[in-house]
């Protein structure tokens, strides 16, 4: 599947239980990747609906990706985890090899090489434009007492709870209004921030690619779609392509290399 990819990623999967489809077609991503041995896999939050690190319930509920996980990275790829607004802790998780950025990190990115020196900077997308409101009901849900608070809950509960509200959440999406120019005009100035050669980042499910200039350096920015059609960015070393998969066990289509819309 990815034969001549050196970088994977995936992002905003939104995934309610690993035997769903889009549960299958993330294991056969990561076996995929294991067997081409890419250089590197990113996972770009929001991978689960709603997932509570460090919880006997939801390490269960998602062993089969951490085992995956833990297989892809001791094959010598690295494997790096940046939690969504769906994700709690998943460093507690405890998956071994896993590279998990956390949210008192978030802000800063994650940075991956590719073989030719160009520098990839990754991060969710959620605080780009983000209004003051969100801002600080993120750092109130995933504040140490909020999330001492959550554990205490017994995990089947405060699953189905975390899940009903995503999903209305969701439904509300069609109807929202999205700032596109002035989300954009803030990942720029975080691409500069970074001297990031390439961004990519998610959270919006919207397939964005727009040029990114630095200095005589240009470069793409990327914003990945939602799982709603099962779908990965790959790096082959030169350029990059989105893939789409159908249902499990299906061939994974590619979009030939992508362009700026100048």
């Amino acid at each position: 599947m990815f034969t001549k990819a050196e970088f994977v990623a995936v992002s905003d999967i939104h995934l309610n239980h690993t035997s769903d489809e889009r549960g299958q077609v993330l294991l056969e991503v990561i076996d995929a990747c294991i067997a081409s041995r890419v250089s590197c896999f990113a996972l770009l939050g929001d991978i689960f609906d709603f997932c509570l690190g460090g919880t006997s319930y939801f390490l269960k509920k998602f062993a089969a990706v951490g085992d995956r996980l833990e297989a892809l990275a001791a094959n010598g790829t690295r494997v790096v985890f940046i939690e969504g607004n769906h994700e709690f802790d998943l460093a507690k998780m405890g998956w071994r090899g896993v590279e998990v950025v956390s949210e008192s990190e978030t802000e800063r990115g994650l940075t991956w090489r590719t073989s030719s020196g160009k520098k990839i900077v990754m991060t969710h997308g959620d605080l780009f434009y983000a209004p003051a409101s969100y801002l600080t009901f993120r750092k109130l849900i995933k504040s140490r007492p909020s999330l001492f608070a959550v554990s205490m809950v017994p995990g089947p509960l405060m699953d189905a709870y975390a899940l009903r509200h995503a999903r209305v959440s969701r439904s509300r999406d069609p109807y929202r209004v999205i700032n596109e120019g002035a989300i954009l005009n803030d990942a720029r100035k975080f691409a500069a921030e970074k001297d990031a050669d390439h961004l990519l980042f998610g959270h919006f499910h919207i397939p964005w690619t727009e040029p990114l200039q630095s200095g005589s350096r240009e470069g793409l920015m990327l914003c990945m779609n939602s799982w709603d059609k099962p779908n990965v960015l790959i790096f082959d070393g030169k350029e990059f392509h989105r893939g789409f998969a159908g249902r499990p066990g299906k061939p994974m289509d590619f979009s030939p290399a992508l362009r700026a819309q100048l």
